[in-house]
């Protein structure tokens, strides 16, 4: 007897400079959330260098999404890290080990100096984090 065909998704997604708009993006990351296998498969996420700014509202609903990415470099997208970070604390803080926010906004608008309290929240309920790179260069 034939075993049924079990879809797969995908473990690796490197889309690193290749130049894709936040339409772009938007249409990968929605089609992420809507194939809910890939909340379990999806390990390493690769969207660095790609010019994303802060309308990537289904890149952060991904990532808000308990999920088991290890590895995620969103490094030179111009996304400010205080938006990333109010998604991560609700989706990837069991899994992510490695963690590339490089050359990227700290915050989406001029604060005072104070540390926005995702930042403390993603700290202190991440379990894994091996690497941390939030360099302004």
């Amino acid at each position: 007897p034939l075993s049924p065909r079990v879809p797969s998704s995908p473990t690796t997604i490197n889309l690193a400079h290749c130049t894709l708009t936040r339409k772009g993006i938007n249409a990968l990351t929605a089609a992420l959330v809507t194939n809910k296998l890939s909340l379990n498969s999806l390990t390493y996420l690769n969207l660095a260098g790609n010019n994303l700014r802060e309308e990537v509202q289904n890149l952060v609903n991904f990532l808000a999404q308990p999920n088991v990415v290890s590895i995620l470099d969103l490094s030179s997208t111009d996304v400010p890290s205080e938006i990333l970070f109010s998604a991560l604390v609700r989706g990837c803080t069991t899994h992510l080990s490695h963690l590339n926010l490089a050359r990227n906004p700290f915050t989406a608008k001029k604060s005072k100096g104070d540390i926005p309290s995702t930042f403390k929240q993603f700290f202190a309920t991440t379990l894994g984090l091996k690497y941390l790179n939030l360099s302004p260069l």
